[in-house]
């Protein structure tokens, strides 16, 4: 090959370069080859990149690295004692009150063409949902909604809440800085969260959402409309906390426990 035809080549190959990176800006080097496979130009990226350097073609965008709130760098820092509730006794996990979970799941309705999105509060002991919400995102505004609900029960329990902990995985819901400023400051209460990938810190919340898909999944799946989704979720935690029975609890359900268990009726 002469000089002449290879600085064609490479005028060519150039000029796919510049054609294909027009239409596609967002491209890094890794998916501009096939994109110069499908005009006829068979290069590796050992070839390309010193050609890229010699044109002065800059290919990468320039990605603007999240930062860290100081609720996550707090978190970070935390690593495994984020989860203040293993570090209870025993005795103080099994008083009513004491621990509350909560997460958010996607329920598919509508033969799978819509979704949304469920925040339930359940209380450790009695295992009774106490508050929840349901929204079309899982957003702050639906968390605090929720919360608020579970905060009423609490109330009417007469619990203490600046002995109960909340407790969550580290969704960024669950971090933000409103969520966190209510149960903190404005409650008074306590906050904590599940390890990094340990949904086993969880693992109430991951069961409950468990036996509710099993038993109901087929039923919201075929449900047509949000309003009529939002109803059946209301209807299937009723079920859960007023007739669903729990080992447990010796076959009783959560309403039903609580009865004997509660001081007072309200």
């Amino acid at each position: 090959m002469t000089i002449r035809q290879k600085t064609l080549e490479e005028y060519e190959l150039k000029q796919k370069v510049i054609e294909a990176i027009t239409v596609h800006p967002a491209y890094g080097y890794r998916r501009l080859i096939p994109e110069l496979k499908k005009k006829g130009e068979i290069i590796n990226h050992k070839r390309l990149l010193p050609l890229l350097k010699n044109w002065g073609i800059t290919l990468r965008r320039k990605i603007v690295k999240k930062t860290r709130s100081g609720i996550e760098t707090i978190l970070t820092f935390l690593g495994s004692r984020v989860n203040a509730i293993k570090r209870l006794s025993e005795e103080e996990s099994n008083k009513i009150g004491r621990i509350v979970y909560t997460d958010f799941t996607e329920i598919n309705y509508n033969n799978g063409l819509g979704k949304i999105y469920l925040f339930p509060y359940l209380e450790h002991v009695s295992k009774k949902i106490i508050g929840y919400a349901v929204s079309r995102r899982p957003t702050t505004e639906a968390v605090l909604i929720a919360l608020s609900q579970a905060v009423k029960t609490l109330c009417k329990w007469k619990v203490d809440l600046t002995h109960t902990y909340f407790h969550q995985d580290q969704g960024s819901v669950f971090k933000s800085y409103e969520y966190v400023g209510t149960i903190v400051k404005k409650l008074k209460a306590l906050i904590s969260y599940s390890r990094v990938a340990s949904p086993q810190d969880n693992s109430e919340m991951e069961s409950f959402f468990g036996r509710l898909k099993d038993e109901w999944r087929e039923v919201f799946y075929q449900t047509k409309t949000e309003g009529e989704i939002k109803q059946l979720i209301s209807g299937a935690i009723t079920y859960y906390n007023t007739l669903r029975i729990h080992s447990g609890h010796h076959d009783k359900s959560p309403d039903e426990f609580l009865k004997e268990v509660l001081p007072v009726k309200n």
